[in-house]
């Protein structure tokens, strides 16, 4: 916010008030469907300090990023990302060797000690599989750093330290996270080599073409975990169970959803089979462990064709830039959402920074960017 004020006020200082760039439209619809299901039932405080946390706060930090960035200085940000990534990763790594400990609000918390003796590692994060979530889309986000860095010998070390992150995510056990990093390294490797010589595609077909494909595998992922799956007992069977519940909640609520910070307590009063939800699971229930679900059902129908809509213009962005960071972009999105078809990648402070990053990046990179603010 101190960032935003300053720059604001630097601004209006210099008389360039008009240059300043907010962005896509799409984007305020979609902040303003996000307030508007901060009023739909429950706790409204609590539902603002989510509007807040998860929602204005990164679309502030996309006003800046594309304001104090452009394609030419871009660079500077991948150097502040690979430093993250790889402090994150040694954190993990020393953790499971028992160097590193749990930090302050986690010590006496019974699910990380849970976790450590799985031999899990979650790092500065809640669970390993916010780890994980982490880990994934700012690898990708990361490797910028390896065309940067020029002389021989730093980038071999620089190829070396990105083992670092690899093992950090084997030893949070995501299965999802591994799933995901494997499927983005394809399109990464897609976008960077096969693709690098072609001229860019800017007919907007392929951005939809992308969506509609996600969507078809989240369909077909829900119907698989909620018909064909038999796991009776386990992590995968809760996690179907809120899979169960939330078609349940969206069934009756699936225009309004049910608003801001309200799953935990709505799916509580779900009665599945004749029966509700294993008071134990509820610590595991504060999201659908589904992106989509989390969006349609905090949000409503029209938060989550207002978020479709950003997925498409981000697609649109990247397709019609000939930047070599087409390819990183493109698979550290593609790992947000390809993870979200197992858990909810967005709903949480830092995750949603990231997302916001790379829209921001997306739009410093596209072809005359500084006068394309509309999309």
């Amino acid at each position: 916010m101190l960032a935003f004020i300053s720059s604001s006020i630097e601004q209006i200082n210099c008389l360039t008030i008009k240059k300043f760039k907010m962005g896509s439209v799409w984007i305020y619809l979609f902040l303003m469907a996000v307030l508007i299901a901060s009023f739909v039932g429950g706790d409204k405080i609590h539902a603002l300090g989510i509007f807040k946390g998860w929602f204005l706060f990164p679309v502030i930090f996309y006003v800046l990023l594309i304001n104090n960035f452009n394609r030419k200085n871009v660079s500077r940000i991948f150097y502040i990302l690979y430093a993250s990534l790889i402090t994150v990763s040694f954190w993990a790594i020393l953790q499971q060797t028992g160097i590193i400990g749990q930090l302050f609000y986690q010590a006496g918390d019974i699910s990380f000690n849970q976790y450590l003796s799985e031999g899990r590692a979650f790092g500065p994060f809640e669970s390993p599989n916010y780890l994980a979530m982490y880990l994934v889309p700012m690898f990708f986000l990361s490797l910028p750093v390896l065309e940067i860095v020029r002389a021989k010998g730093a980038k071999l070390i620089l190829v070396i330290s990105f083992v670092f992150p690899l093992l950090a995510l084997v030893l949070s056990q995501s299965r999802a996270g591994m799933i995901t990093f494997v499927l983005s390294a394809l399109i990464y490797f897609n976008y960077r080599f096969i693709n690098s010589q072609k001229a860019s595609n800017r007919k907007p077909f392929f951005s939809w073409l992308f969506v509609a494909f996600l969507a078809a595998v989240n369909a077909g992922y829900i119907y698989g975990a909620t018909v064909l799956f038999k796991a009776t007992t386990g992590g995968d069977q809760l996690r179907v169970e809120i899979y169960q519940r939330s078609l349940l909640l969206l069934k009756d609520n699936y225009f309004f959803g049910i608003g801001l910070g309200n799953f935990q307590t709505k799916i509580a009063d779900v009665v599945f089979k004749g029966m509700t939800l294993d008071p134990n699971a509820m610590t595991y229930a504060l999201h659908p462990h589904n992106l989509f679900f989390a969006i349609w059902l905090n949000l409503g129908l029209v938060g989550l064709v207002l978020f479709i809509t950003l997925i498409v213009i981000f697609f649109k962005n990247v397709f019609s830039s000939d930047s070599i960071l087409r390819a990183t972009l493109i698979a550290s999105m593609m790992a947000i959402l390809i993870h979200g078809l197992f858990d909810t990648t967005y709903f949480k402070n830092d995750l949603s920074a990231i997302f916001w990053l790379i829209f921001a990046i997306s739009l410093l990179i596209k072809e005359g960017a500084g006068k394309s603010e509309e999309n």
